[in-house]
């Protein structure tokens, strides 16, 4: 998962999985919420793979897939999932061995909750990834993949190697949304009062202590 970096300067990076094929290299990011800002580290991410693909052998060629596959959570759009390549405005491709998949989880989420059991053994396979250890025992087995995958998650669940209190990123994660939801309290449902001014500045000046993006901060603070 550790990427490969220029230079001891740049810091390293890590992917959330990296699956190498005979004539595949595909990264898989899972996006517990969608912001601009990852949008751009996705795509600092495969242009760093494909940079480091195009450095191997003798010569430049199209022979491996680079394939991006973003697990997305918070999308608002109603298809499964979006396709993006290096095209021109005449749809012409520039690179023909680039691809980024954007899957659409919030789309999935619906097929659970709608109980259409037909949909959900259709859609089983990304269905799964959404779903805790319970809803997974109410799964219908239909092949080897589902049940391993099902058998899996239980074992790593209850195995205390695979535990981990939090990581560091989700704990980050969690105090940024926790100071975002005290900001939009105190902003929007407990109204103008005194010393609100002075509440919000010390939640922006802690969220850019967590190197929290300023667009964002002042989307939360209203500052």
């Amino acid at each position: 998962t550790e990427l490969i970096v220029g230079n001891n300067i740049i810091k390293s990076k890590r992917v959330d999985a990296l699956i190498l094929a005979t004539n595949k290299k595909i990264e898989i990011e899972i996006n517990a919420s969608i912001n601009e800002y990852v949008y751009i580290r996705n795509t600092a991410y495969i242009c760093n793979i494909y940079s480091t693909n195009a450095l191997v052998g003798d010569s430049y060629n199209q022979d491996i897939d680079i394939i991006q596959i973003n697990l997305t959570w918070g999308l608002d759009y109603e298809e499964s999932k979006r396709e993006f390549r290096i095209i021109d405005k005449n749809g012409n491709v520039y690179v023909k061995n680039l691809l980024i998949m954007e899957i659409n989880m919030e789309y999935y989420k619906k097929i659970w909750y709608s109980k259409d059991e037909k949909k959900i053994k259709e859609n089983e396979l990304l269905v799964m990834l959404d779903l805790n250890e319970g809803e997974l025992k109410k799964m219908p087995k239909s092949d080897k993949i589902s049940e391993k995958y099902i058998e899996s998650v239980t074992i790593v669940n209850n195995d205390p190697f695979f535990q981990e209190y939090m990581s560091h990123e989700e704990d980050q994660r969690k105090m940024q949304n926790s100071l975002i939801r005290e900001a939009e309290d105190t902003g929007y449902e407990k109204g103008i009062k005194l010393g609100e001014e002075k509440g919000k500045i010390d939640i922006a000046k802690r969220l850019l202590n967590m190197h929290m993006n300023k667009e964002d901060i002042i989307k939360a603070t209203g500052l």
